[in-house]
């Protein structure tokens, strides 16, 4: 995962250059935690998002990162 180094990644996936903050990331992997938890991230749905992941907690996130704060974070 990761905010995307250059606009063109972004755009290639059909995402938001203007959205390649390092906090909007933070919010996102929180609401794929919570999916993975099988809490409701949605109001009205019946059901969790299925499949649940093998792996408790959800899969094992790997991140790439440019420049010293992504580093950091």
């Amino acid at each position: 995962i990761g905010i995307g180094g250059r606009a063109e990644d972004v755009r290639a996936v059909s995402g938001d250059p203007a959205r390649q903050k390092n906090a909007v990331l933070a919010r996102e992997i929180e609401i794929m935690r919570r999916v993975w938890r099988g809490e409701s991230v949605v109001d009205g749905l019946l059901r969790p998002v299925e499949p649940r992941p093998v792996r408790a907690g959800g899969p094992e996130l790997l991140a790439g990162a440019m420049g010293p704060k992504a580093v950091r974070r």
